[in-house]
């Protein structure tokens, strides 16, 4: 599988230089683009996946859990799916495809753009305790 990230991501990763061309898998949601951005001085990391767009957020996420990439996507698939009511055999499957990850450059434009207008519209998370957002994380 493979997350395509923001050169702002794969910079924190750790990954600079050229990053290796990779081509489209083949699981049930295929690829994922992923980008890494601020809010009220903290990072955290959207994915949207290539073929569905649909969206995960990873707020206040630390160093160490944005290396772990291909974990943190896990752990946000399955509490997303949870959330959004699938039930649990499907939710296993598709988190369990989640392995095996590599990293690359973002291939669509598309997906980028989704990322970037859902980004410009999360500062209401801040207002809004009751979405998961606390000032007490790190």
């Amino acid at each position: 599988m493979i997350i395509r990230c923001t050169a702002k991501l794969l910079k924190e990763i750790g990954m600079t230089g050229k990053t290796p061309v990779f081509h489209n898998t083949f699981n049930t949601l295929g690829d994922w683009q992923a980008h890494l951005f601020y809010l009220d001085r903290k990072k955290n990391v959207i994915f949207c996946n290539d073929k569905t767009l649909y969206t995960l957020v990873a707020f206040q996420v630390s160093r160490e859990q944005i290396r772990d990439l291909g974990g943190l996507l896990r752990r946000e698939l399955g509490k997303t799916l949870i959330e959004d009511g699938l039930e649990g055999k499907l939710i296993q499957k598709l988190v369990e495809e989640v392995k095996d990850v590599n990293f690359a450059l973002t291939n669509s434009r598309t997906v980028v753009g989704v990322m970037v207008y859902h980004v410009k519209n999360m500062p209401w998370f801040i207002l809004n305790k009751e979405n998961g957002w606390s000032d007490e994380k790190s």
